[in-house]
């Protein structure tokens, strides 16, 4: 219910008590009101109880990272009807990471909670997996670049967080079916049409700063390690032009093939 809307009602109920002079079907009109009233606000109402549940042992907090339906962000704050949601790029086609802010928030009513199920990668197991993809021609030494990028990622941040995600998964397995038996850093390799796809994804805080800046430093020493590399160069999108044989037309020269 809008504002609006709201002052809309308030002036019927004021016009009800003004025009209606027999009590009785004033106290009609009043429940008549009220009932309407509620079903109205039936939304405000179950959002505020929601609040109660959001801040219960079981709900989210502002600074998690969260998923209600097919909404994804950073809680960025929590009011008694709302919750607001730092709006991310989502996962890509091929697996890179989002995490970087777009244009706008996600506003949505904390009844929300009742009608989608909630993911929150930041608590229980507070990690999640980021994906750095790159494509490499196909004349390059791909193994070699795929050695490059793991060694990008040797780094006391990643390792920290490779230990303590699989000592907590080691934990995990002993109340719940988790089939996850590898935490490690990993390299995907794909063909592509332009060239060899390979995607790092290793494990990281879900937090959005930290999470952009281990990215962005991953990143820098990759590009910085293929850049002094002999034989490995990034692919874009390219037209080869290959020459072909003249044609010979043998009946206008007389001769046979």
């Amino acid at each position: 219910m809008s504002r609006s809307d709201f002052w809309v009602f308030v002036i019927l109920i004021g016009l009800l008590v003004i025009f209606v002079r027999d009590f009785r079907y004033l106290a009609t009109g009043m429940g008549v009101a009220v009932a309407g009233l509620a079903v109205a606000l039936q939304e405000m109402i179950t959002s505020f109880f929601c609040w109660f549940l959001i801040r219960g042992s079981q709900g989210y907090r502002v600074g998690d990272w969260i998923r209600i339906g097919d909404q994804y962000g950073e809680v960025v704050d929590i009011s008694l009807m709302l919750t607001t949601l730092g709006q991310v790029t989502p996962i890509g086609p091929r697996g890179e990471a989002g995490g970087g802010w777009t244009v706008g928030l996600t506003i949505l009513p904390n009844s929300a909670i009742l009608k989608s199920p909630i993911v929150n990668f930041t608590r229980g197991y507070p990690f999640i997996w980021c994906s750095l993809a790159y494509t490499f021609t196909y004349e390059s030494d791909w193994k070699r670049a795929e050695t490059l990028i793991l060694t990008a990622v040797e780094d006391d941040e990643i390792t920290n967080t490779t230990h303590q995600a699989q000592k907590m998964i080691d934990n995990m397995t002993k109340d719940f079916a988790i089939r996850i038996r590898n935490t490690a850093p990993v390299v995907r390799t794909r063909a592509a049409a332009s060239g060899i796809d390979l995607t790092l994804r290793f494990l990281a805080h879900p937090r959005r700063r930290r999470r952009r800046r281990l990215m962005d430093r991953v990143n820098r020493r990759i590009m910085e390690a293929v850049d002094q590399a002999d034989n490995i160069d990034f692919a874009y999108n390219t037209i080869r032009v290959m020459p072909t044989s003249p044609v010979i037309d043998h009946e206008k020269r007389g001769s046979k093939p």
